[in-house]
């Protein structure tokens, strides 16, 4: 009988790194980003994002936010201005007072429309 333990392949990450869940390949970005909760007066919070996928993106905040919360978050990096919806997934303090926030993109729902109005 064969150990299945000397046969599987395991990832050796330093001590004190988590194994990344991710569903989907992350890209740097630095750029300054503004939020604003979703349905709730207020002003904006502001941020820097650090990390981008087509599922989520990942920034930093002087303010924490609640996980399961939606915001509008709006980039703008040279001529390019992005704005789309998330929740919160994560939210850490990070050693220099800042807080770690990762959240997931979410649909926002659409009014439903005439299959004849949609250019094809």
């Amino acid at each position: 009988m064969q150990d299945t333990a000397s046969t599987e392949t395991e990832t050796q990450l330093p001590p004190g790194v988590a194994q990344d869940r991710r569903r989907a390949p992350r890209q740097t970005l630095v750029a300054k980003a503004s939020l604003r909760r979703d349905g709730r007066p207020g002003g904006p919070a502001f941020g820097y994002v650090s990390n981008i996928s087509m599922l989520g993106v990942g920034f930093h905040t002087q303010e924490p936010l609640s996980v399961g919360d939606k915001y509008h978050i709006r980039l703008e990096v040279g001529p390019l201005k992005w704005t789309t919806m998330l929740r919160v997934v994560v939210c850490n303090r990070h050693e220099s007072g800042t807080f770690d926030v990762g959240a997931e993109y979410v649909a926002k729902e659409m009014p439903a429309r005439n299959p004849a109005s949609v250019a094809a």
